[in-house]
């Protein structure tokens, strides 16, 4: 082979490597380029969100607690509000005999409108009566054979504060005071009245302790039989043998006071376990529970709540839990842009100022392109009565040309 033929030879080698070097090159261009576009045609990343906290609030209530004897607050609907200063174990007197009224009825149920069975009296119930006017305690008269209809008894029990009529009616549903003692106690449980031991169905006993927290759940519990919240509203009555009988709470009527118990004893001092109807800031009427016990006399716990009962009256308000234009979140894109989602309008809640006032953020999935002042979610009170639409304060501008080729192009 001439050299000439060599090099033409070795020139067409160069020009094929070159063509294919090319045409390698050429493959991964329109390889990458239809990958890129796949990947430009994909859907853009979900936009993320992060619901921001808004603090639970609670206002300062300024209660004049007195400055003697053991007291608490409360309502029909939570129970508990606020608990004075001090709260310890201590006699409640004939306030018992709420606790007897309620264990009996959840024993022997009445509907409104009854009077239930009959109870025949005994010479067993004639001599609690005969014990108890021994020891000065409050009675009404019985006689041996005398019927007296479960109702009946219960006015009697509740009104004039009978404590034989405690005992008859204990002995009568529960068979014996010890069986009685036994249910009562795992009816207090049941309350939450962690700080109460009942060992008798009158409260004369010294022994029979509670705390005025404790009293306001007894109080909720009552108010929410219907029998019982019936009773107590009453002021007279007409039972066998002993005739009218008399409510001894005399603020009944006064104030809005519908219930629900007095009681006292040398041990006890004056106890009174009180409940008022009053209408409140939002127009609506509220039941307001006040249990005062320890004091010198029963008229001295008694005056007591009447502050008490306005200041809690005066505590129930609306609160500004989450303000209009608020941050309630954040959307991020993945491109970086980021927006904020406020909150529409103001969110006010009603209820007692004290008490921790919470509020819950849902936020919904979004596209970029979602308009502005669209509804992303709610901020909602934690009962759920007031709620804000949460909305986007301003429209994504969507992801730059260059982020869209980085995200194209980019290697695995």
């Amino acid at each position: 082979m001439n050299i000439i033929d060599h090099t033409r030879r070795s020139k067409k080698s160069r020009i094929a490597h070159v063509r294919f070097v090319a045409r390698m090159l050429l493959a991964i261009i329109i390889t990458y380029g239809v990958i890129g576009g796949i990947r430009m045609a994909r859907p853009l990343p979900e936009i993320s969100y992060t619901a921001t906290s808004i603090a639970p609030r609670v206002s300062n209530v300024a209660i004049p607690w007195p400055a003697n004897g053991q007291t608490a607050i409360g309502d029909s609907e939570t129970g508990v509000l606020l608990a004075g200063p001090t709260q310890n174990p201590r006699p409640i007197a004939s306030v018992t005999k709420t606790l007897t009224a309620l264990a009996v009825l959840r024993k022997k149920p009445l509907a409104i409108g009854q009077q239930g069975p009959e109870i025949t009296l005994t010479t067993v119930d004639v001599n609690l009566y005969e014990n108890y006017v021994n020891r000065d305690g409050s009675v009404v008269a019985v006689a041996a054979g005398e019927k007296i209809t479960q109702y009946q008894a219960l006015q009697a029990l509740m009104l004039p504060s009978a404590n034989n009529m405690a005992d008859s009616l204990a002995n009568w549903a529960f068979g014996d005071a010890e069986s009685f003692v036994k249910y009562a106690n795992i009816v207090a449980t049941s309350l939450g009245m962690t700080q109460t031991a009942i060992t008798d169905a009158s409260g004369y006993s010294p022994e029979t302790v509670s705390t005025p927290r404790d009293l306001i759940l007894l109080g909720k519990a009552a108010l929410a039989e219907p029998v019982l919240a019936e009773i107590v509203q009453q002021s007279t009555a007409e039972i066998p043998v002993q005739g009218v009988i008399r409510n001894v709470n005399t603020l009944l009527g006064q104030e809005g006071i519908n219930g629900i118990k007095t009681g006292n004893t040398e041990e006890a001092g004056g106890c009174f376990l009180v409940s008022a109807t009053r209408t409140l800031k939002n127009g609506k009427p509220h039941t307001i529970i006040i249990a005062a016990m320890g004091f010198p006399t029963r008229q001295l716990a008694m005056t007591a709540t009447l502050p008490l009962l306005d200041a809690a009256a005066q505590n129930f308000d609306y609160t500004l839990l989450a303000p209009k234009g608020q941050v309630a979140g954040i959307y991020k894109a993945a491109w970086g842009e980021k927006i904020d989602a406020k909150i529409r309008e103001d969110v006010r809640t009603f209820g007692w100022l004290g008490a921790e006032q919470k509020s819950k953020i849902s936020l919904n999935t979004i596209s970029y392109n979602q308009k502005k002042s669209q509804k992303v979610g709610t901020v909602q009170s934690a009962d759920g009565k007031a709620s804000s639409d949460v909305f986007l304060s301003k429209q994504f501008n969507g992801p730059s040309v260059s982020w869209r080729l980085q995200r194209a192009f980019k290697l695995w």
